[in-house]
Parts: structure tokens; sequence; C-alpha cells
């Protein structure tokens, strides 16, 4: 069955975006923030499909290894009895994604365009502005847990609470790559990455 890029992605950050924050009060989402980078303009060297979803699958796949496993250490440092870690844990979580991500946007950049009918280049720039939303929702969490109190009796809800809202943008975000599809249909890349991409 043929994977498009948009479906991939859009499984794959969700699946991200349902990892944690379980615990503690509700509290009132707001939406995602919205980027206000620039893409960067290149002009890529055209790759052979079957290269550059080998090379985006590899990187894309280290990027969700590191939210993952970021997820997991927040919520194992979140049943801390040391709020102070607690803090930390937290902190580390949306740094490692923003981190993370900034990491992967290079890497697409460094891949180069696909050779695919249409802009490649354009493909990649609006691959590296839709993740340009998980940077900015990091950092933008990251300005919200350095404004929590550790000394709060409500702390561990705060916490939790930017965890999920955090995760709420993630999904937002993942969602909106479903606009890849409308703009660069590529049946050919669609096989390459089915074929390329084990998760």
């Amino acid at each position: 069955m043929r994977t498009s890029l948009a479906t991939l992605l859009v499984a794959t950050t969700l699946a991200l975006a349902g990892c944690g924050g379980s615990d503690g009060a509700a509290t009132t989402t707001t939406g995602p923030t919205t980027s206000t980078s620039t893409p960067t303009s290149t002009t890529t060297e055209a790759v052979g499909i079957e290269a550059w979803a080998t090379r985006f699958c590899a990187a894309f796949g280290d990027w969700g290894t590191a939210l993952s496993a970021a997820t997991k250490e927040a919520e194992a440092g979140l049943s801390a009895t040391d709020v102070a870690a607690s803090k930390e844990a937290v902190a580390a979580l949306f740094s490692a994604a923003s981190d993370a991500t900034e990491e992967l946007i290079a890497a697409l950049r460094d891949i180069g365009a696909p050779d695919i009918d249409g802009d490649g280049d354009t493909l990649v720039e609006d691959l590296a502005a839709k993740f340009q939303g998980f940077v900015d929702a990091a950092d933008a969490a990251s300005d919200d847990v350095a404004a929590l109190d550790p000394s709060s009796s409500t702390f561990k809800a705060d916490a939790n609470a930017l965890i999920r809202r955090f995760q709420e943008q993630v999904a937002e975000v993942g969602d909106s790559f479903a606009e890849i599809d409308r703009t660069h249909s590529s049946p050919g890349l669609d096989e390459a990455i089915s074929s390329a991409c084990d998760f």
C-alpha cells in the first residue's frame, strides 16, 4: 500500500502528540504559535527520489526517536519527588524538541530537492516551514515552563497542562501536513517513501 509523504508525517506527529501528559488538572488551551520565520530560499541540487526518500526517512526517524525519548524522560522526571528536578525535566523536553527539530530542518536542506515533477526546492522549504511550527511551539512552551513555581502545590498539574498544550499544538501542526499532498503530489516519491521508511 502506498504511503504518501503527508500521511507519514501526520501519522507520526499525531503519535508523538499522544505521548505523556496524562495527569493533572485541565487547563485552557491556546492555539499553536504561528511561525514568523521566513523559509530560507535555496536552490538545492535535484536528488533521485529513492535516494531522497532513504535520507529523509533516516532523518525523520531520528527526529521521532529523539522526541519520544525526551517525552519518556519528562514523564519520569514528573514522577520524581524533587519538584525542582521535575521542572528541569519538563524544560529539557521542550529544549530537546526544539533542538531535534532544528536539526531535522537542517538535514532536510542538506539532503537536497527530490527530483519530482514540479518544484522540489519548494517542497523542501514547505516541509521546513511546517517543522518550524514545532520549533515555535517548543520555544513558547519553554518560556511558559520557566515561569512555573516548583514550590506551588499545583506545580505538577501545571507542568502536565503545559505538556498537553504542547501536544495539542504538535497535533495541529501535524494535521497541517495534509497540505503537502495538495501542493506537491508525487506518486513516485510516495512509493519511494513507502519502501524506505520502516516506521
